[in-house]
């Protein structure tokens, strides 16, 4: 473990929580609406990122032992759409539960690698046509995941925004 492995965790962690008490806050009315920039459900939604940490923890374990992993953007909108299809009855409590128990794993996945590992560079074709940094893999994909996700989250679901506040 390194500093810059150790700030890269406590940044994944920050942004797996903000998503994960977003996440507690939906109500059940709001589980089934459609978030607009994905067109899948709140609860598909929830669910497409935390069953993402696992995905991710492999492809980091793979890369950190030189393996290959030449992952598309074609390959990730065909297990987005097999996903989508195979969690659609997915409940708030089972993608909370991926969250909090992967969303650790992944925590302990990043805070393990030593901080010149960080720097080794890549082909992940999902990232561009130049090969990146793991650290650039970690904060595309791990990190701001969770960002990309979370507005359209709070748009279809007005129970993730928390309580309206009297002015």
């Amino acid at each position: 473990m390194g500093n810059r492995s150790e700030e890269l965790a406590r940044q994944f962690e920050q942004a797996s929580r903000e998503f994960t008490e977003t996440v507690e806050m939906i109500s059940d009315d709001d589980w089934g609406k459609v978030c607009p920039a994905e067109n899948w459900t709140v609860g598909v939604t929830a669910h497409h990122v935390a069953s993402g940490y696992p995905m991710l923890n492999d492809v980091l374990q793979a890369l950190t032992a030189g393996e290959s992993r030449p992952i598309t953007m074609d390959m990730i909108h065909q297990v987005n759409a097999e996903h989508a299809r195979n969690h659609a009855n997915c409940t708030k409590e089972e993608t909370l539960l991926i969250l909090r128990t992967e969303g650790q794993n992944a925590a302990s996945a990043i805070r393990s690698l030593p901080d010149d590992a960080l720097d080794t560079r890549h082909d992940l074709p999902l990232l561009g046509s130049e090969p990146v940094s793991l650290e650039t893999f970690i904060q595309a994909l791990y990190i701001s995941h969770h960002e990309a996700h979370l507005p359209s989250l709070r748009e279809a679901a007005p129970s993730a925004r928390g309580p309206a506040i009297a002015g």
